[in-house]
């Protein structure tokens, strides 16, 4: 009994001793588009980039500077989420819209046959579907137009707004992060659309009273542009960058805890002359 007590023993040695324990895969490290990999850690992905949490503060990474492998793991299961947001934003839009117009159908009925007018009950649809159609289409934002030169151009004292690729345009949230200001579309519109401005100020500098006035014509030293858009909820955001070619004049005030008010009209080159002008206060992050 003693003797097989002790090669029992033995054998659960053994087996242990080639079974070391399973060790933790190590976490992915996220990679620009050389390869190098990027110190810190995840902390958001959003159409503009991936922000990562760095020693010095959080740290935004635009998309096309990473890795093929970074953009899989975070861009692709990002833009999928934001796409399904919009399907169910626009089905809900369209199931409003589709109750309100068959609300409006069936008051005006009962009116026409409360006072026997049958033409009136006739023409109560064809009133409720152009009612509908109205409705799905956004009223203008702005009494702003593209010009040729922003920089001469009055800015509007009116919340900022304008046309995006042909889409009305309506700024509901402002912010600034790593010397990037960021414009984004307000929330009650299907589409996604929002103008980035990469200011390239130094560490030192802020936005107190900082002024961009920039001509068609110039190409040294400026402010890049990144036009991210889609023409219907069922688009994948397209993104445009201009370097030089466009026209802005931006102005900022003095900074209030961790917001500072601006103004800004910027028109790009593009074919849909699409632009933004008016005034914001964008939150600084």
């Amino acid at each position: 009994m003693r003797l097989a007590f002790t090669i029992f023993v033995g054998c659960l040695f053994l087996f242990t001793g080639l079974c070391p324990a399973q060790e933790s895969t190590p976490e992915v490290d996220i990679r620009l588009a050389n390869g190098v990999p990027v110190e810190g850690t995840f902390s958001s992905a959003d159409p503009e980039g991936l922000s990562i949490q760095t020693a010095k503060g959080t740290k935004l990474l635009p998309w096309k500077y990473l890795s093929a492998g970074t953009r899989w793991r975070y861009e692709r299961p990002m833009l999928a989420k934001l796409k399904a947001k919009r399907i169910r934003e626009a089905k809900a839009a369209k199931a409003k819209a589709a109750a309100a117009a068959k609300a409006a159908a069936a008051k005006a009925a009962k009116a026409a046959a409360s006072t026997n007018k049958p033409a009136a009950a006739k023409t109560a649809p064809a009133k409720a579907a152009k009612a509908k159609k109205d409705k799905a289409k956004p009223a203008a934002t702005t009494t702003s137009t593209w010009q040729k030169d922003a920089t001469k151009a009055s800015i509007p004292a009116e919340l900022a707004a304008g046309m995006a690729h042909g889409i009305d345009f309506k700024v509901g949230q402002a912010n600034i992060q790593s010397g990037v200001l960021t414009l984004k579309q307000e929330k009650k519109f299907a589409v996604y659309q929002q103008f980035m401005i990469f200011t390239f100020l130094k560490k030192k500098e802020n936005f107190n009273g900082k002024k961009f006035k920039i001509k068609s014509n110039d190409a040294l030293s400026v402010p890049h542009i990144h036009f991210i858009y889609t023409m219907t909820d069922k688009n994948t955001p397209k993104t445009e960058m201009f370097m030089k070619g466009y026209s802005m004049n931006l102005e900022f005030g003095k900074i209030s805890g961790n917001k500072i008010p601006g103004k800004i009209y910027l028109c790009l080159p593009d074919k849909a002359k699409s632009f933004v002008a008016g005034t914001f206060e964008a939150e600084i992050k």
